[in-house]
């Protein structure tokens, strides 16, 4: 068992090739857009009579693929970050009284570092153009940021009414695209009664099988023609610079992708409703167990914990310490791999970041699986273009993680891993 050594690396950092990378293709964007516009934009076309539209298309192609690609390296930076914030408040936690004004605080902590987690998760979707799983979400949670926001948000002329049941339960759904929807109904309902002021009211309750979210305004109503289009895209009804006529589109398609429906009502001069359902799942506690997991979760194994960033190795070694395991937290892979193959049997499990230098976490995988392949390994990422949880599985990882991870997640994983006739 050994505490990682600190080694330093000369070599650019990915978020430092990912800027060079984007400098080079917008020179080739430029590039390609003088070679268009030598020749016409579509088939010879004469030059003095370019396409507005078309060139202002492709210029926003180009942009969306080096904000992508920008995007891809700030995440991954991003995640390490987070995961040493959640990691240490995480272990913090175990040693405050429960209740306690420290015990409250990081709380407060966690919750912010996993609302920012959804939040990158959200960037990583848009990049992948993945739909975000859905999963059982507490809707008492979603509220209270819900009405942190719009008390922040809404002017004084604007009365805010909330109808919450008591009993709100659990949704099947993503905590973060929800409240972008939510967020979008009530800036809508606020940019309706901006003038004249108005009631916003909030009610959210239990309907069957759904939990329904019903967002109602006193504005001054929809016409029958504008509220059949209102969920389409670019319809909008606000003046020219000031709304995309995207936000109900994207809301509609968030809360279909998540198994629910949205609908809307409206009444010239007597406001508008918008209800948003979405289903309850069928068994929550059985995902969500218990708060007090310290002692389930705990186990006995030796581990091979390798990352190149130093505070992310010293976590690992620090949590996975504090379960019961044996651990060998390590900075450099191939050092890993010499330790590997100089004791084949001394571990029961390898866990390792993808993005390191001389060698990535599926390389070293891989190479562990020649030296003992029936070696358990779980490959970490920030963000990787190359590694999702298919072809992790496909390079033979028997579990693929996204950072941050969890305390509680990471260790009921291990357990799944580590059977115990292996740690005797």
């Amino acid at each position: 068992m050994s505490n990682p050594s600190d080694q330093s690396h000369q070599e650019p950092t990915e978020l430092e090739q990912l800027v060079t990378q984007n400098r080079d293709l917008q020179q080739r964007i430029a590039v390609l857009e003088a070679q268009l516009r030598a020749h016409g934009w579509a088939g010879g076309q004469d030059t003095d009579q370019e396409d507005p539209a078309v060139d202002d298309s492709l210029r926003q192609t180009y942009k969306m693929e080096v904000l992508g690609t920008f995007t891809a390296g700030i995440t991954h930076d991003f995640n390490n970050v987070l995961s040493v914030m959640l990691g240490y408040a995480d272990l913090t936690l175990y040693d405050v009284p429960q209740g306690s004004a420290a015990w409250h605080n990081l709380q407060e902590i966690l919750q912010a570092g996993r609302r920012a987690k959804d939040l990158i998760r959200q960037m990583l979707t848009f990049i992948r153009r993945d739909p975000a799983p859905a999963q059982p979400t507490r809707v008492a949670d979603v509220v209270d940021e819900l009405l942190k926001f719009l008390r922040a948000f809404l002017p004084s002329t604007i009365e805010t009414r909330y109808y919450l049941d008591p009993d709100l339960g659990w949704i099947q759904s993503d905590a973060t695209q929800l409240h972008q929807v939510l967020m979008n109904l009530c800036t809508n309902a606020e940019y309706v009664m901006r003038e004249t002021g108005g009631i916003l009211e909030v009610n959210v309750e239990p309907v069957g099988r759904y939990v329904r979210f019903c967002i109602r305004d006193t504005g001054p109503g929809m016409a029958p023609d504008v509220a059949s289009r209102i969920f389409e895209p670019y319809f909008t009804t606000k003046a020219q610079g000031e709304g995309s006529g995207m936000g109900l589109a994207v809301a509609k398609a968030i809360v279909t992708q998540l198994g629910g429906t949205i609908n809307v009502s409206s009444t010239p001069g007597a406001g508008t409703q918008f209800n948003v359902y979405l289903p309850s799942p069928d068994d929550p506690e059985a995902i969500f167990p218990s708060e007090a997991i310290s002692q389930t979760l705990r186990g006995r194994g030796r581990i091979l914990f390798v990352d190149d960033e130093y505070m992310l190795a010293d976590l690992g070694y620090r949590m996975l310490s504090r379960l019961g395991y044996d651990v060998l937290a390590m900075t450099d892979g191939r050092e890993a791999l010499e330790r590997l193959r100089g004791n084949p049997q001394a571990y029961d499990l390898l866990i390792t970041d993808q993005t390191m230098p001389h060698i990535t976490g599926a390389d070293l995988i891989a190479a562990a699986h020649d030296i003992r392949p029936d070696l358990p390994a779980i490959l970490c990422t920030g963000y990787s273009h190359v590694v999702d949880a298919e072809t992790a599985q496909a390079l033979g990882a028997a579990a693929f993680l996204m950072k941050p991870i969890e305390f509680p997640e990471l260790a009921a994983l291990i357990q799944q891993l580590i059977l115990p006739e292996q740690a005797e």
